[in-house]
C-alpha cells in the first residue's frame, strides 16, 4: 500500500512541528537548569553563612553560666541570695529562662521569680553528677513558654562536691531569624534538630515555623503551604543541626519562564500556520474518508456488525481496517460488560446481583448444605472516607477485599454487597466459627496506605439456611445478627436466633425514641467526682450522659449510645452535652462554687465534625470559662486518625480547654504517640485498676504509666476505684486523682460535690 497525498503532507508538517517542539523544549530545559544551578549555589552559600549563628547559640552561654555557678552567693542555696545573684541578668528574660536547682531537683530561685519553675532534669542531673558544665544541643519545646529551646547546666560547687546547678533554657527562636540584606523575600531559612525533628528557628514566611516537628530527614519539594521550593542543606558541626535554605522555584526560575513564554508564542504561531494548512487539506481529502467510515459503521444486517472490505485508496483502507479492528474487539467488550454486570468494578468481587444469583443457586443445590451466610459491615470506614477522601477509602476496600479472600476457604464465595458491606456465602459449612475468627482477625488488622495507619474493624452477622428460606430471608437474618454484634461493642460477631430478632426490633424502637429525646428535654447529665488522692478533695467532676426515658426510666449510655453512633444522632447529642456542661459550669461559677467538668467526645465527632467550633460555641453561648471544661477522648478514637485528632486537640487547648486521654491502656498506642498528644492528663482504664495488688504485671504497667506521664508533665487519673485497697495502692504509686464508686457515684447536678473533701 502506497502513501496517500494527505499522509505525505501531514508527515511533513508533523516533522516540522516535532523539530520546533524539540528545539523549544531543549532551549527551555537548558535555561531552567542554568537558573536552578545559580539558585542552588546561592542557597548553599546562604545556609553556610547562617549556620554559625546557631553553632554559637549555646557556646556563648557557657562562660556566663560558669561564672554564675562559681558565685559564692549561690553555694548556700538561700532564695534571697540566689535572687540577688540573678538580678543583673534580668535583660535576658525574653530570650531564655534561668533557674537554680538544689541536689533534690527543687527550684531554689529563678529569673522569673516563680518558685515552681522547672527545667529539664536530665541536663542538670548530668552536670551535678559529672561536676562539669553540660551543653545539651537537643532541641525541645519548653513546656513553660512553648518556645523551642536547648538547655545548658553548670554545677554549683560546694565543699564536698556540687550542691546544686544553674540551668539556662535558651530559646532558639529568639530573636527572629532574619535574611541578610539583598536576599529575596521568597527565600526561607530553617534550622532543624535532626534527632528530635523540632524546628529550632526559621525566617518569616518559611513553611516550617519554630516549634514544628518535621517527620522527614530531607525536605520535600512541596511544603505544607503548597509552595514548591529548591532546598539546599548544610550541617552545623557544633550542634549537628540541619540548616536549610530554600527559595520558591517560581522565583528562582522567573527569567527562564519569561524566555519560555516567548518561545511558546513563537511555537504557537507555527502551530497556527500548520493547522490552517491542515484544515485546507482536510476539506479537500479527509471528508470523503469520514463519509466512508460513517457508512461502514452504520451498515448492519440482522443486528450483526459486518466487516468492511479493505480495498480502494489508502485512506479508505485505513478506515476499513480501523472498523474491522472494532469488530474484532466487540466480543471482548461484550464479555467484559457481562462480567461487570455481576462483579464489583473496584474489588472485582461479586456484587449484590452476582451474590444474590449465587445464593439462589446454592439454596437450590442440596450438595451445598449446610449453607451459612456471613454479613460483614465495617465499623469505621465512613470515618476514614470522610477524613481522608474516597481515593484512600477505595484503596482500603481493595486491600481489605484481598485479605478477606486470602483468609477464608477456597469454597467460600466473597462478595462486596455495597459500600462498606461484604457478604460471604459458605456452602458445606457445618461450623463457620473458625473462619469467622480468622475474618475478625483480618478486620482488626492495620492497613497502611500512603503512610497512614488505618484500622476500621468490622462486625459480622451469621445466619444458617433452613428449609423454605429464600435468599432475601437469609441475607436479612445475617444483617440483623450483624447489627446485634455491633450493638454488643463492635468488632465482634453474632449468630442469628429469635432473641436477636427481638433485639433488632428493640433497636428500631430505641432509634425512633432517641430521635426526639433532645427536643423533648429527656437527656440529662449526672456528675461523678474526680478526687485528689493526696488531699481527698474533689478536683473536678465528669459529666455522664443519661436518658430519662418517659416509659423505661433512667437509661445509661450502654442502652442507646451505639444506636446514636450508627444513625449520626451522636452529633446532635454531642452538641447538646457540650452546651449543657458549659451552661452548668457557668452557673456553678456564678454561684461561687466553681467545678471543672469533663465531657466525653466520640471518635465520630472527632473525625466528622468540627469539635473545636462546637465546644467554643457552647462556651461562648453559656458565658462559661474555657478552663472549667475538659474534653475526654478515648485512646482508640485518637489512633483512628492521629494527625487530624492532634490538630483538633491542640486547637482546644489553645482556647484554654483541658484535654484528657480516656481508657488509657486499652488501645494500641505507643509511647511515641503519647508524646505527640496534646493532653493534660491520662485516665488509666478500670481494667488495670481492678487488678492492682493481685496481678504484678498490672502493678508494673500502672506504675510505669504514672512515672511516664509525670515525666512529660501529665496528670494521672485512676478509673474504677471501688475498694480502699485500690485507692491506697494508687496513692502509693503517686497517682494524682481517682474516680469510682468508692469515691462518689454519679449524681444529678444539684448533688454534685463542690471542691471539698469527699472521702
Amino acid at each position: 500500500m502506497g502513501w496517500s497525498v494527505t499522509s505525505l503532507v501531514v508527515a511533513g508538517f508533523g516533522a516540522c512541528l516535532v523539530a520546533v517542539g524539540v528545539l523549544i523544549t531543549w532551549v527551555t530545559a537548558a535555561s531552567f537548569d542554568s537558573e536552578r544551578d545559580r539558585a542552588e549555589d546561592a542557597l548553599s552559600a546562604l545556609a553556610e553563612s547562617e549556620a554559625p549563628e546557631f553553632g554559637t547559640l549555646s557556646e556563648s552561654a557557657v562562660p556566663l553560666l560558669g561564672d554564675l555557678a562559681a558565685n559564692p552567693a549561690l553555694r548556700s542555696l538561700r532564695p534571697g541570695a540566689c535572687d540577688r545573684a540573678l538580678a543583673p541578668l534580668a535583660s535576658v528574660r525574653d530570650a531564655a529562662r534561668l533557674v537554680v536547682v538544689g541536689l533534690d531537683g527543687r527550684t531554689v530561685c529563678s529569673l522569673s521569680g516563680d518558685p515552681d519553675e522547672t527545667v529539664p532534669a536530665a541536663t542538670y542531673l548530668k552536670a551535678m553528677a559529672d561536676g562539669v558544665t553540660v551543653n545539651d544541643n537537643e532541641v525541645f519545646v519548653d513546656p513553660a513558654t512553648g518556645h523551642p529551646a536547648i538547655a545548658v547546666a553548670a554545677p554549683v560547687p560546694g565543699r564536698s562536691g556540687p550542691v546544686g546547678a544553674v540551668v539556662v533554657v535558651i530559646f532558639t527562636d529568639v530573636p527572629d531569624l532574619a535574611l541578610p540584606p539583598g536576599v529575596d523575600e521568597a527565600t526561607a531559612v530553617v534550622a532543624i534538630d535532626p534527632d528530635t525533628g523540632l524546628v529550632a528557628g526559621s525566617t518569616s514566611g518559611a513553611p516550617y515555623v519554630a516549634g514544628d516537628i518535621v517527620p522527614w530527614k530531607e525536605p520535600p519539594a512541596v511544603g505544607p503551604d503548597g509552595v514548591e521550593r529548591i532546598w539546599r542543606v548544610v550541617v552545623e558541626p557544633t550542634t549537628g543541626w540541619t540548616i536549610l535554605a530554600g527559595v520558591d522555584v517560581n522565583v528562582a526560575t522567573s527569567a527562564a519562564r519569561d524566555q519560555r513564554r516567548t518561545l511558546l508564542g513563537f511555537g504557537a504561531g507555527i502551530v497556527a500556520l500548520v493547522i490552517a494548512l491542515a484544515l485546507g487539506l482536510h476539506r479537500r481529502l479527509a471528508w470523503p474518508i469520514r463519509r466512508l467510515g460513517a457508512s461502514i459503521a452504520a451498515s448492519r444486517s440482522g443486528g450483526v456488525v459486518r466487516p468492511a472490505p479493505e480495498s480502494g485508496p489508502a485512506e479508505v483502507v485505513e478506515v476499513a481496517r480501523a472498523f474491522n479492528d472494532l469488530v474484532d474487539s466487540h466480543e471482548d467488550l461484550v464479555q467484559r460488560l457481562r462480567h461487570y454486570a455481576r462483579h464489583d468494578p473496584l474489588t472485582d468481587l461479586l456484587n449484590r446481583r452476582g451474590a444474590s444469583d449465587e445464593l439462589d443457586r446454592l439454596l437450590g443445590d442440596h450438595e451445598a448444605a449446610p449453607l451459612v451466610v456471613l454479613f460483614i459491615d465495617l465499623d469505621r470506614f465512613k470515618l476514614v472516607n470522610d477524613s481522608h477522601g474516597h481515593v484512600v477509602g477505595d484503596r482500603l476496600l481493595v486491600e481489605l477485599a484481598h485479605r478477606i479472600v486470602a483468609a477464608v476457604p477456597d469454597t467460600w464465595i466473597v462478595s462486596r454487597f455495597g459500600g462498606d458491606e461484604f457478604v460471604i456465602l459458605c456452602p458445606q459449612t457445618p461450623e463457620p466459627r473458625p473462619g469467622v475468627e480468622a475474618l475478625s482477625e483480618v478486620l482488626r488488622g492495620t492497613i497502611r496506605i500512603d503512610g497512614l495507619e488505618l484500622r476500621v474493624g468490622g462486625s459480622i452477622g451469621i445466619a444458617r439456611a433452613r428449609c423454605g428460606m429464600t435468599g432475601d430471608d437469609l441475607i436479612r437474618e445475617a444483617d440483623t445478627a450483624m447489627y446485634c454484634a455491633k450493638d454488643a461493642g463492635r468488632g465482634g460477631w453474632a449468630e442469628f436466633d429469635d432473641k436477636l430478632q427481638a433485639m433488632a426490633l428493640e433497636r428500631l424502637r430505641i432509634e425512633a425514641d432517641l430521635r426526639h429525646a433532645v427536643r423533648r428535654g429527656e437527656l440529662v447529665l449526672h456528675y461523678q467526682p474526680l478526687v485528689d488522692l493526696a488531699t481527698g478533695c474533689a478536683a473536678g467532676v465528669e459529666a455522664l450522659l443519661r436518658w430519662q426515658h418517659p416509659s423505661r426510666g433512667l437509661l445509661s449510655p450502654a442502652a442507646f449510645l451505639s444506636v446514636a453512633e450508627d444513625t449520626d444522632l451522636i452529633f446532635e447529642i454531642g452538641s447538646w452535652v457540650a452546651g449543657e456542661a458549659a451552661r452548668r459550669t457557668a452557673e456553678w461559677r456564678a454561684a461561687g462554687t466553681p467545678r471543672r467538668v469533663s465531657i466525653n467526645v466520640s471518635a465520630a465527632e472527632l473525625l466528622r465534625t468540627d469539635v473545636v467550633a462546637t465546644v467554643a460555641r457552647a462556651v461562648s453561648d453559656a458565658g462559661a470559662e474555657p478552663g472549667d471544661l475538659v474534653i475526654e477522648v478515648t485512646e482508640s478514637a485518637v489512633l483512628t486518625d492521629i494527625e487530624s485528632t492532634v490538630a483538633q486537640l491542640e486547637a482546644l487547648r489553645a482556647l484554654g480547654i483541658g484535654v484528657a486521654l480516656d481508657d488509657f491502656g486499652t488501645g494500641f498506642s505507643s509511647l511515641s504517640h503519647l508524646r505527640q498528644l496534646p493532653a493534660d492528663e491520662i485516665k488509666i482504664d478500670r481494667t488495670f485498676v481492678a487488678e492492682l495488688g493481685h496481678n504484678p504485671v498490672c502493678d508494673a504497667i500502672v506504675a510505669s504509666v504514672i512515672t511516664l506521664a509525670h515525666a512529660i508533665g501529665l496528670k494521672v487519673v485512676g478509673e474504677g476505684v471501688e475498694t480502699d485497697q485500690q485507692r491506697a495502692h494508687l496513692t502509693r504509686l503517686g497517682c494524682d486523682r481517682g474516680q469510682g464508686y468508692l469515691l462518689g457515684r454519679p449524681v444529678p447536678h444539684e448533688d454534685a460535690p463542690p471542691l471539698r473533701a469527699v472521702g
